[in-house]
């Protein structure tokens, strides 16, 4: 037994044991609080239409993570297909649903895309430019959102303490990204080359870090692709918020019992965080217990949270299994579509009197 195998067989032992935990400690009312146990929440009718809805606006949500790679991509000039990149855009949330560590379909993302680009370095970039995009599409929505709901009067109440501090502290970080983003614009051409030769000549990982810099140039360059990636963003983690609703929607006969939807958007995209941050096989259990404490913090009951965050989970598997089915049935279609490439660069080698030779990565299709 390898130690990679140990590893990520405590990672799901973990996960589980703190996911059980979770339900077993939510699974009654506590004596001054009728009705709010899970067992109380399977015994009323389940709530459909949410549920439904919550699906389709986490199935939206990710098929916009999809196409905002995909153009994160092509930014870079990397030769590289919508078909392919909703197929890897499908098997990365796989692997991020099921495997440990929610950034896992990200690997497999970076590798697959790696081993059909001669720029490899830079193929790998997209991926954690896309993750920041993410990130700061996040923390955006936050901000922005809670501004407009705060000065409208719809955070009140006995947490308004709370999501305040909420606020204040993504604002600070918008704030901070934002001039990190000008002082990048003060970058000349001639001063961004110095700094890749500078960063090119370091031994071992200098070539990687001047194509990691030379693909964050190029990101700044091309601030409109960059801007326009960052409104999806904010569009797909609109539709993740929404998803978290209609989840804790689903178990609860009267919404009342749950946050309002204006309090979600400060709340659950620091869950989103913290989910995220743990490498535990879709941040099984932590999830639960990060959702349940939010609601807990700004005055509602904790096992809301966690039947939301139970909900969501089971749609997320439920997209999960379905994305990689789906994945299963392209990829025949990708190869015929490879080997058409190849059988067309192999000619033209040929006719123009070189070697048409053609080297395919194949191994992870």
């Amino acid at each position: 037994m390898t130690k990679r195998l140990i590893v990520n067989f405590l990672k799901y032992l973990i996960g589980f044991a703190i996911f059980g935990f979770m339900i077993w400690k939510n699974w009654q009312s506590p004596p001054d609080k009728p009705g709010t146990g899970l067992v109380d929440a399977l015994n009323h009718p389940i709530q459909i239409g949410p549920f439904l809805f919550g699906c389709f606006l986490c199935g939206l949500g990710n098929f916009l993570c999809w196409v905002r790679w995909y153009i994160l991509v092509r930014a870079q000039d990397l030769p590289f297909s919508f078909f392919n990149g909703l197929r890897l855009g499908m098997v990365g949330y796989f692997f991020s649903t099921f495997m440990p560590g929610s950034v896992g379909g990200d690997i497999i993302k970076a590798t697959f895309i790696a081993r059909e680009q001669s720029r490899r370095t830079l193929a790998v970039a997209t991926v954690i430019v896309d993750r920041i995009v993410g990130l700061w599409g996040l923390f955006w929505i936050s901000a922005s959102l809670g501004w407009v709901f705060y000065l409208s009067g719809l955070l009140t109440g006995a947490a308004e303490a709370n999501l305040l501090a909420i606020l204040y502290w993504v604002s600070g970080i918008v704030a901070f990204s934002l001039v990190v983003w000008l002082l990048l614009g003060l970058f000349t051409g001639a001063a961004a080359q110095r700094l890749t030769n500078q960063l090119d000549g370091f031994p071992k990982v200098g070539h990687s870090l001047a194509e990691l810099w030379r693909a964050v140039w190029i990101y700044r360059l091309k601030a409109k692709t960059v801007w326009f990636c960052l409104l999806m963003a904010i569009v797909g983690h609109i539709c993740f918020v929404l998803t978290f609703y209609f989840s804790a929607s689903t178990l609860v006969p009267d919404t009342r019992d749950i946050p309002s939807v204006f309090a979600h958007f400060l709340i659950i995209p620091i869950g989103m965080v913290g989910k995220a941050g743990v490498p535990l096989p879709g941040g099984i259990g932590v999830g639960e217990l990060l959702f349940g404490k939010l609601y807990q913090w700004i005055q509602y009951d904790e096992a809301y949270g966690v039947r939301g965050s139970l909900v969501q989970r089971v749609i997320d598997w439920l997209l999960g299994f379905a994305s990689y089915m789906v994945y299963l049935q392209m990829r025949p279609a990708l190869i015929a579509e490879k080997e058409k490439i190849i059988s067309v660069e192999v000619l033209a080698g040929t006719k123009n009197g070189r070697n048409g030779n053609a080297r395919v990565f194949l191994g992870l299709w």
